[in-house]
């Protein structure tokens, strides 16, 4: 009896003895753990470091070439020339015009005799 008691007690794991290879092991995982959150972190940062940051803001200007005779002018304008009031003459007869006294765009009195038929 005494031997199957002794091979009995043998196969008992004694827990109070640390394990030489489980302390390592705990100490590297807890380094590649924290290894990770800071990679992960500093992933984050620079991914979104961009949405942190305001942008610059820009300006925007036309290049235009500027004649030597506009340099020396006080005032440059352009654009379009649009009379303050507009006319649209028709004739009531028809027929083929003989006489056209005026060009799109000149000045008209009234009573000026513009076109004959």
């Amino acid at each position: 009896m005494e031997a199957k008691d002794s091979d009995l007690a043998a196969l008992r794991i004694d827990r109070s003895a640390p394990g030489a290879g489980s302390d390592k092991a705990r100490r590297l995982r807890k380094i590649l753990i924290w290894l990770a959150l800071l990679v992960i972190v500093a992933g984050a940062i620079f991914f979104l470091k961009d949405f942190l940051t305001p942008g610059v803001e820009v300006s925007l200007a036309t290049a235009t070439f500027i004649s030597p005779a506009q340099a020396q002018s006080v005032l440059t304008a352009s654009g379009y020339v649009v009379a303050r009031r507009k006319a649209a003459v028709a004739s009531k007869g028809t027929g083929r015009l003989v006489y056209l006294g005026v060009e799109e765009g000149d000045e008209v009195k009234k009573g000026q005799v513009i076109g004959l038929l």
